[in-house]
């Protein structure tokens, strides 16, 4: 072995371990580069002078720009060949220094394959404490003893160069890495949302305003009308549901029929039910998204989408169906109603009927004469049964008859790939 050669391997070595067990303080931009770390010995390969170390402080007089890379960076080599380029046009003014962590070995492979002509460290523990980065290319400019910029390598033009050695100002982007996300500042979240079990001995309440939605003790059904809502009428909502699942499931998600009783075991049954279906939902919304009753309520929809695929198996969708109708219309024009002087009757605009009528009977009902906005209806609605408010509406020129007719429905449906 050549004894010199031998001889400054150890004193590299020795130094470093010196050096790698010092305390390095991060540098920032603006801060002046301690006297410790213009020493350094870092081991390089490719050097023009054969040289197996060099120093920071062969480079003092001019603008140095350190480019931490690695050969498996696609960016890093398109920026090393740029800068290859450069440092042979600025030869007198400018030092590019590539730095490495990788072995000399495997780093040796790609420069004799492209063909550069810098120099690049190797094996580098001492520079990346430094200059602590994630991400590279990772490029730090060093003017007159100072960083100046740390930049991604979009700012290593001939152009940039040219000026800050002509001492004229150059705005460049820094780079910042978050190096610790574990310590790095909580931003807040743009929005939250959260399910969780029902609050017992709590009224099931829905409050909300622009920015949020809380919703206390709700059914899959109700939490369904409030995230449609801005869709669907909600007195028609619930008569669009349409359930293909199971009759079992269905049981188990609307709980009809259930209720308390006066019945110890059957009221117990009843509150483990309301345990599993009723469910509070929160979903808060930072005013930085500009949030609308309408974005809340999209949000809503993926949330229940996804917490009933996984707890329920079903999933949620809206669909065109074609799907029985009852159809308001009006037939003929009656001069005076003859229930109109009851006091038992109450006077309603055909608008507002199909709404009172689709919420009692579950079934959806459209006004089909849109040129009679403001005929006015009177009814009783001490009985709700469909007889006798058809004979009613038929005594006032108007009739109410089952259609087919095509609208957007919500479906509910079993996922079969789900696994409870």
């Amino acid at each position: 072995m050549n004894v010199k050669k031998y001889v400054r391997a150890l004193l590299c070595l020795y130094l470093s371990l010196i050096f790698s067990n010092t305390q390095a303080q991060a540098l920032k931009v603006g801060d002046t580069l301690p006297p410790e770390l213009w020493s350094m010995p870092l081991q390089v390969i490719n050097h023009p002078e054969g040289k197996e170390t060099i120093t920071l402080s062969e480079y003092k007089d001019k603008l140095i720009i350190l480019d931490f890379w690695a050969t498996w960076c696609s960016p890093c080599i398109k920026s090393l060949n740029k800068l290859d380029t450069l440092q042979k046009e600025f030869s007198e003014e400018l030092a590019v220094v590539p730095v490495t962590y990788e072995a000399s070995e495997k780093v040796q492979v790609m420069f004799k394959k492209r063909g550069w002509s810098l120099p690049t460290v190797v094996n580098d523990s001492l520079l990346k404490n430094y200059f602590p980065h994630r991400s590279v290319p990772h490029q730090v400019w060093v003017e007159d003893g100072k960083v100046m910029a740390v930049a991604g390598p979009e700012y290593a033009t001939k152009d940039n160069i040219t000026k800050i050695l002509s001492r004229q100002n150059v705005k460049i982007l820094m780079k910042e890495d978050v190096l610790d996300i574990s310590t790095a500042a909580t931003l807040p979240p743009y929005y939250q949302s959260s399910f969780s079990p029902r609050i017992k001995n709590y009224t099931s309440e829905i409050i909300g305003n622009k920015n949020n939605i809380n919703a206390y003790n709700l059914s899959l059904k109700t939490l369904i009308q409030e995230a449609y809502g801005s869709d669907f009428s909600l007195s028609q909502l619930n008569s669009l549901l349409v359930w293909e699942v199971s009759d079992a499931l269905k049981q188990e998600l609307t709980g009809e029929g259930t209720g308390l009783q006066g019945d110890y075991q059957k009221d117990s049954l009843y509150n483990q039910w309301l345990d599993q279906n009723l469910f509070c939902y929160t979903l808060t919304a930072s005013p930085a998204m500009k949030p609308t009753r309408h974005i809340l309520r999209e949000i809503m929809k993926n949330d229940i989408n996804t917490f009933m695929g996984l707890i329920k198996g079903i999933k949620i969708s809206v669909e065109p169906r074609t799907i029985e109708h009852l159809v308001l219309k009006k037939q003929r024009d009656v001069s005076t109603s003859p229930l109109s002087s009851s006091e038992s009757l109450q006077k309603i605009l055909p608008y507002a009927l199909v709404n009172v009528l689709s919420y009692e009977w579950g079934i959806p009902i459209v006004y089909n004469s849109p040129q009679h906005p403001s005929d006015s209806l009177f009814l009783d609605f001490s009985a709700l049964e469909k007889e006798s408010i058809k004979q009613q509406l038929s005594l006032q020129g108007f009739s109410l008859q089952p259609q087919q007719l095509e609208t957007n429905v919500i479906i509910i449906s079993e996922i079969k790939a789900h696994k409870p």
